[in-house]
């Protein structure tokens, strides 16, 4: 079963600079992987988040091309079958050397919820990713992958609310991930060893991000373990990191909730 998602035609290219070019080659492992096609259209999508992401720098930080083009090129991983309008909610990208403390809420007992700074590596609101750029480069772009994934979800609303709406609220796609998730959260609480990040439990929108990540990185494993999960991303991204190009079939244009 295929699952419907909004498509537009993505711009004609646009060729980017040698140099450009050589940063992505050099710094963004998944488009070494790519074939001629794959990587002609990540260098298109990296070059429009390069042209209309603003990148800044914080705790020092200091913004160079080959920050620029290492974020877009992985966030590009994420539009290459689909344009998705360039993520146009995502508006600036907040980068510090490495992990930064911010105020996040904490549970005390008894319903009573405080704050308190912790440590962080990255975080997405529908408007900013704030990164580590030391965790940014680490481990393929993982992060990168992440933060972006949130912005996909945004953008489709496909995880708000998932766990309080009714089933016939919920799109066919949604009602299979919600399904996929509860089972994955199960497992994790019965101390299984599920073959994912167990931080994917957290709720939907983290198990899509986590999952986005393994789709991305290391898509024979995870394609193998997760087949139905694969089949669902690839639905949402209209891509396919086995075949090594964009443009999946059978993608209609109905908009998810419609």
């Amino acid at each position: 079963m295929t699952f419907a998602f909004p498509f537009r035609k993505a711009r004609a290219p646009e060729p980017i600079p040698a140099r450009a070019r050589a940063l992505l080659r050099a710094h963004v492992a998944p488009y070494r992987r790519l074939d001629a096609a794959g990587r002609e259209a990540l260098e298109r999508a990296a070059a429009r988040l390069r042209r209309e992401k603003h990148v800044q720098g914080c705790g020092g930080f200091r913004v160079t091309e080959r920050a620029r083009w290492t974020i877009a090129g992985h966030a590009a991983l994420l539009l290459l079958g689909r344009d998705m309008d360039g993520l146009p909610g995502w508006r600036t990208t907040l980068v510090y050397p490495a992990g930064y403390r911010a105020r996040g809420a904490r549970h005390l007992g008894a319903g009573v919820v405080g704050e308190e700074a912790e440590e962080r590596a990255g975080e997405a609101t529908r408007d900013v990713i704030v990164l580590s750029w030391s965790d940014a480069v680490a481990d393929e772009g993982r992060l990168v992958l992440h933060e972006t994934a949130h912005q996909v979800d945004f953008h489709f609303g496909l995880t708000e609310h998932l766990l309080d709406r009714t089933a016939a609220d919920l799109t066919p796609w949604q009602r299979a991930w919600r399904r996929a998730y509860r089972a994955f959260r199960a497992s994790v609480a019965r101390g299984g060893r599920p073959g994912l990040d167990p931080y994917a439990a957290e709720d939907p929108a983290e198990f899509f991000a986590v999952a986005t990540e393994d789709f991305f990185t290391a898509p024979r494993r995870w394609a193998r373990r997760f087949p139905r999960l694969h089949a669902l991303l690839r639905d949402v991204y209209r891509f396919d990191p086995l075949a090594g190009s964009g443009g999946s079939a059978n993608v209609s244009s109905v908009r998810p909730g419609k």
